[in-house]
């Protein structure tokens, strides 16, 4: 029905030699206006307008439910998707279906409580394996970094390690407490 009727507006204005505007005409018929100045131009041929599904409507329901979860976010969601089955189209298009059909987190009323822990008593310790870093003039360099973060006063320490041994990693964490010493952690 809008293509008959986009149709006889663009016959209307070919008429009486009036320039439509054709962002105004795709406002209203929701067809793209690149599309609409080709029709007028070439004088009115029949619109083809293909109503495809998306690749994410078998998952809808999942997706809905997933969104429900309190603290996940889109990001995640996808890569879940990504992960549980094969040929997910990319982020964009996945933040483009769930806007699209209205698919939102939902608020969670629960506040996240937060924990503090008393001074000296957490140290969080991550090994980051296998970095590699290109310098400007094409070098490579390949390391590993031992990130260390107090729980109360979240000091955080880097101790870099060209190799990732067992050894390597003890080393570090040694390295890490004795550059805390001089900390008063009372």
């Amino acid at each position: 029905m809008t293509e008959i009727n986009l149709l006889g507006m663009l016959d209307i204005l070919k008429n009486f030699k009036m320039k439509p505007n054709f962002s105004e005409l795709s406002r209203r018929y929701g067809i793209d206006r690149h599309t609409i100045k080709k029709y007028y131009d070439d004088g009115g041929k029949k619109l083809i307008i293909r109503k495809r599904g998306s690749r994410f409507d078998p998952f809808k329901q999942e997706i809905i439910k997933l969104m429900n979860k309190p603290g996940i976010t889109k990001k995640a969601i996808h890569e879940y998707l990504k992960d549980k089955y094969d040929d997910i189209p990319a982020y964009s298009t996945f933040r483009n279906y769930t806007n699209k059909h209205q698919i939102k987190k939902s608020k969670s009323t629960i506040p996240h409580v937060r924990f503090e822990t008393k001074p000296g008593e957490q140290l969080q310790v991550d090994w980051k394996e296998s970095i590699k870093m290109t310098s400007k003039y094409g070098e490579i360099y390949n390391f590993n970094v031992l990130t260390s973060t107090l729980g109360f006063s979240r000091y955080h320490k880097f101790i870099y390690s060209r190799s990732k041994t067992t050894e390597d990693f003890i080393r570090c964490v040694i390295d890490t407490l004795n550059s805390m010493e001089h900390l008063d952690i009372s």
